[in-house]
């Protein structure tokens, strides 16, 4: 199940270049942002352990006392916190993270659009925070 996260993640990190090249930013932007969404989930059903039992549990009581950004936030959390744990400098990544959550809402659901530039910025934030996660968790290349 989790080495087609991780197939996922590179077939949208693919897309998203598709997309760019096609002149499609905004629709570039999902692509990009969900290929990091796919490798954190690989990487907390494989690497953290947690079963779909627990994963379902986590998210509920992470909905249930915080309810702040929803499931992704939730993600983006769990992994950074366990990173912290580990005494891993994730600062960047955390911030990388959250600025390709928030490009994402604005190209889904903002009428302003996204240029090229920016899709490129995208693309390069989402490359460089899987890389990163590749390196903490030693995890294969895409």
């Amino acid at each position: 199940m989790s080495t087609s996260f991780l197939e996922k993640s590179k077939e949208s990190l693919e897309s998203a270049q598709f997309l760019i090249d096609e002149g499609k930013y905004n629709s570039s932007i999902h692509c990009a942002y969900y290929s990091c969404v796919q490798v954190l989930l690989h990487v907390l059903h494989d690497n953290l352990g947690l079963n779909d039992s627990q994963f379902e549990n986590e998210i509920s009581n992470y909905l249930r006392n915080r309810g702040k950004g929803g499931s992704h936030a939730y993600y983006i959390n769990r992994v950074i916190t366990d990173l912290v744990n580990k005494n891993r400098v994730v600062s960047r990544l955390n911030t990388k993270l959250i600025d390709l959550k928030d490009l994402r809402v604005r190209a889904d659901y903002k009428t302003d659009t996204i240029d090229r530039k920016e899709a490129n910025t995208a693309l390069s934030f989402a490359e460089t925070s899987i890389n990163e996660l590749i390196t903490h968790y030693n995890l294969p290349k895409l």
